[in-house]
């Protein structure tokens, strides 16, 4: 069975770089949603991958706050020198469809409409629930669907995202610029 992001546990590296980027991109009025680390990335170099987000769920991140969290984050990393070697550092959104990696992100999301794709821990998938989050209790995820109130186990989440919530403004029709 494969582990939920929740579960994983991170590679020393992504610990050791977690620890020294947090505390710079919280102070910088954001939050650090994951960093991921790899080797064999651009040109052969190691890629480390920011994703942020506003502090409070739901905020946009524009280009230029990625791109002060790049300077300001790069910095720290070429002082302390935690990578031996060259390598490759992108900060970016999680995206419309915000992936749930931790635990606390389903205390986080609390409100939100989320999708779950879940399965029987025996007898392989089940199926993708979705609905209103109304957090977690326990081991627990409570969730308000269609059909009623559910409780999942977070042992049969694989993964979960929260859903976009996509608003039309005004109706006016669009013009194509020349």
């Amino acid at each position: 069975m494969m582990r939920p992001e929740w579960l994983r546990t991170p590679k020393p590296m992504e610990e050791r770089l977690t620890a020294l980027a947090e505390p710079v991109v919280t102070a910088m009025g954001f939050y650090l949603v994951a960093i991921r680390f790899g080797r064999g990335g651009h040109k052969g170099h190691a890629t480390v991958r920011l994703f942020i987000e506003g502090a409070q769920p739901g905020l946009p991140v524009t280009i230029d706050d990625c791109a002060a969290v790049s300077r300001e984050v790069g910095t720290v990393f070429d002082v302390e020198n935690p990578i031996a070697g060259r390598y490759h550092l992108e900060v970016s959104s999680p995206g419309v469809e915000r992936p749930l990696l931790r635990r606390s992100d389903f205390d986080r999301f609390c409100g939100f409409q989320i999708r779950l794709h879940c399965r029987n821990s025996d007898q392989g998938p089940v199926g993708t629930l979705s609905g209103h989050l109304n957090g977690l209790s326990g081991e627990e995820v409570m969730l308000t669907t269609q059909q009623g109130d559910a409780r999942i186990p977070l042992e049969q989440i694989s993964s979960g995202h929260v859903e976009p919530q996509l608003s039309v403004g005004s109706r006016r029709p669009l013009r194509r610029r020349h």
